[in-house]
């Protein structure tokens, strides 16, 4: 469940890097003297609830995580047969980690290690020392990483980097400079999920009401997002917080569906759809994606007031679940902003925008929802959302499968 999660909201949102992030330097790096990896993904599921089906949950992970690398690079058998392992070892609770060590004939060498510790590699510890220095990290478990040493991708795809899918997709992400990238996620039980932003002052009357005090959220991943530029020193991290390790109680008007976890992101929807446009943009040819970026930036002018409408109608808190009955099933939603918007016709809105943009496309679906497919390749084979969601009421809500092309949909 974690990582087609992260995977899915990686896809499908491109976070800006904050351009004056506070960045943390250590006077050494690590002498760890083994290779860094040129990608890699450490994951520990022990913390999560069994599985409630094994085999379809690995099934899942598997074809989540081979749909994304085949989005830049094919996949040899060899690799395919690691993920595998992986996704079992996954399903299982156990801990794994994933490396891309080279490549061969285009393709990357996937290697997979069963039950492993935090790969103590030298570019990496800078990176996850820079983690858990960020205030309110000390309530977590480190249960996931993601690494990508980028400047050794730059120089492995020298000739193509720069005009490639990948290049133009770490563009997109607002990181053509970066050396390395890391993503990390820590788990945060009930028990230590706050119920206010540790890292900003509380005020004497938020002290005041006993509940503020209480540590009684939901379970969360908080994930955190950090690099090294290739302007500063090796040492040098900076980075930011994309999914919080507290529940905003006092903005966030809804109590907790049940979930196995939750992801919760400060919502800037304006930035997230252009970002959102920019990675699709990336997987086009430099031709194609010159006329999409031209009619995205028209399609985003003449409808700016209903952006704005839409923005403007929720709350700036936007939670990512799984579902617990399907495991290729994710759910995004947010309550609307006060009783004064309704969910059906915020999703009204937010439909009528999407078949602006695409028309023709827009299929509808058994639930009275409508959908939009993705390409048939991506990890993310439906997105499609429902105008009057029965459970939680009253919620706006996104749904998300991971079935990579199926046109069969979960109930």
């Amino acid at each position: 469940m974690l990582i087609r999660s992260l995977l899915a909201f990686t896809l499908l949102i491109a976070w800006p890097f904050a351009g004056h992030a506070p960045a943390l330097s250590e006077s050494s790096a690590s002498a760890a003297a083994e290779p860094v990896a040129l990608l890699s993904l450490w994951l520990d599921p022990r913390p999560l609830p069994p599985a409630s089906d094994p085999a379809a949950e690995a099934r899942v992970f598997e074809q989540t995580l081979v749909r994304a690398v085949e989005l830049f690079l094919p996949v040899p058998d060899s690799s395919r047969t690691n993920i595998a392992l992986a996704a079992a070892a996954f399903s299982s609770r156990k801990p794994l980690l994933l490396h891309v060590s080279g490549f061969e004939s285009g393709s990357p060498i996937i290697e997979f290690v069963a039950d492993t510790a935090q790969p103590e590699t030298a570019a990496a510890i800078p990176h996850r020392r820079w983690a858990a220095s960020q205030r309110g990290a000390e309530a977590g478990l480190p249960v996931f990483e993601l690494f990508a040493d980028i400047n050794a991708l730059r120089l492995t795809f020298e000739s193509s980097f720069a005009s490639g899918r990948a290049g133009r997709f770490i563009h997109a992400l607002g990181a053509p400079n970066a050396r390395s990238l890391m993503l990390h996620g820590r788990w945060i039980t009930p028990d230590k999920v706050a119920l206010f932003d540790p890292a900003l002052p509380m005020s004497p009357a938020a002290r005041r009401i006993g509940e503020y005090a209480k540590l009684n959220g939901p379970p969360l991943i908080r994930l955190d997002q950090s690099w090294n530029s290739r302007a500063d020193e090796p040492s040098t991290i900076r980075g930011l917080n994309i999914a919080a390790g507290h529940w905003p109680s006092a903005q966030l008007k809804m109590s907790p569906p049940a979930a196995p976890f939750f992801c919760l992101f400060r919502a800037d929807f304006r930035a997230w759809l252009g970002n959102a446009l920019k990675v699709r943009g990336a997987w086009l040819d430099p031709e194609s994606a010159a006329a999409f970026e031209q009619s995205c930036a028209a399609w985003l002018r003449a409808s700016r007031p209903s952006i704005d409408r839409i923005s403007g109608s929720i709350s700036s808190w936007l939670l990512l679940r799984p579902s617990a009955l399907h495991p290729d099933l994710l759910i995004v939603q947010t309550p609307p902003k006060s009783d004064g918007f309704k969910a059906e016709a915020v999703v009204g809105e937010f439909d009528q925008l999407m078949r602006k943009q695409f028309p023709g496309r827009i299929e509808v679906i058994p639930d009275g929802g409508s959908r939009l497919p993705s390409p048939a390749d991506w990890p993310l084979s439906v997105i499609f959302w429902n105008p009057n969601p029965a459970t939680p009421s009253p919620t706006v809500q996104l749904r998300i499968l991971l079935r990579g092309g199926s046109n069969d949909l979960a109930k």
